[in-house]
């Protein structure tokens, strides 16, 4: 089967982009964001859809320059409409972390997604990111959702992302442009172990194909999958629960404190990361460690005005008979549960 064809069938499978989408591709002018464009490019008459591509120049490396101009020379070979935004800070710093760059360049996303009313973001991960994420979250302390990996579809932020290039490998991407005969840039910050993910890659991952499975990133894919599997049942009993139990007005959600825990621990730990993500929008900052922390401290811990703090600026209070998590103003000050936190 043609690498062609072979994404085109994971997108009807999991029903990434219907007829008459507006699709938005996220691209870098590496190798994975190119080969996503010319494969969807490829397609979009067939399967009925507009492309609208968006590159972010975060002024980090000295190839952005080149980049931005590569970008632009491809999107006019393609007749495709292009948006370029930067990153306007007074000062560029070297020592930008990978969340602040990734935060800017995803505001970036929603912003062009609003005004260009998309159904879709399609970013060029691929299976080799996968297990490079699934290692990643495993080591960082993940529960069964971090674990699930690089979806081919999520909503962050009300942005539908999709990924169609998640059943193909790296190799098979590089292989594909070479016989398109099709250039790429190479980011010489992929090669520098300053980011936790180049480690994994360059480092880790390396390690345990030659010493331990030459077929690991299979294994952690169908770990991933497997996961994901029981996760979405679960979820989908979650859900059930959440929408008869939990009480929401803007800024908090609470619980009754008996019904919660006649639930299973699973549901539990569900029933924190729906009312985080609530919140939030978003759980990617939520670990297992701070599920935990709050289940053991809500059940074990005497109700009173004291704080458990979570991520960005949510917190876990148990008041009486309720468990309330809720926003709290940035100046607060905040009392932490150290013995029952363990973090």
């Amino acid at each position: 089967m043609s690498f062609d064809i072979h994404v085109k069938n994971f997108i009807q499978a999991h029903r990434l982009i219907k007829k008459g989408d507006v699709v938005l591709i996220g691209i870098s002018g590496g190798a994975d964001s190119v080969a996503l464009t010319l494969v969807l490019h490829k397609f979009q008459y067939l399967l009925g859809f507009q492309l609208h591509l968006m590159y972010f120049n975060h002024h980090m490396a000295g190839e952005s320059k080149r980049d931005e101009k590569f970008i632009r020379k491809l999107a006019q070979t393609l007749n495709l409409s292009l948006t370029v935004g930067e990153w306007t800070r007074k000062t560029i710093s070297r020592n930008i972390s990978e969340e602040s760059a990734r935060e800017a360049r995803f505001k970036f996303f929603r912003q062009v997604y609003k005004q260009k009313k998309a159904d879709s973001i399609a970013l060029g991960h691929h299976q080799d990111d996968l297990a490079e994420t699934v290692l990643m979250r495993i080591i960082r302390g993940s529960g069964s959702a971090g674990v699930r990996g690089i979806l081919p579809k999520r909503e962050i932020y009300g942005c539908q992302f999709i990924r169609p290039l998640l059943n193909v490998s790296r190799r098979e991407i590089e292989q594909y442009l070479k016989d398109n005969k099709t250039p790429f840039c190479t980011d010489i910050t992929n090669f520098k172990t300053d980011f936790f993910r180049n480690k994994i890659r360059l480092e880790l991952l390396p390690l345990l194909r030659k010493t331990y499975n030459p077929d690991i990133a299979s294994v952690l894919i169908n770990f991933s999958q497997v996961l994901t599997t029981d996760y979405d049942y679960i979820a989908q009993q979650a859900q059930k629960q959440f929408a008869r139990l939990a009480k929401i007005s803007d800024s908090r959600v609470s619980f009754n404190i008996r019904s919660f825990f006649r639930l299973h621990p699973a549901l539990q730990r569900m029933m924190v990361r729906l009312a985080y993500d609530k919140l939030k929008g978003d759980t990617r900052s939520l670990e297992f460690k701070h599920l935990e922390a709050v289940i053991q401290w809500a059940q074990h811990g005497q109700a009173d005005e004291s704080l458990i703090k979570l991520p960005h600026n949510i917190v876990a209070q148990r008041f009486a008979q309720q468990l309330i998590i809720k926003m709290m103003a940035a100046d607060v000050k905040i009392v932490l549960h150290q013995k029952s936190l363990k973090l």
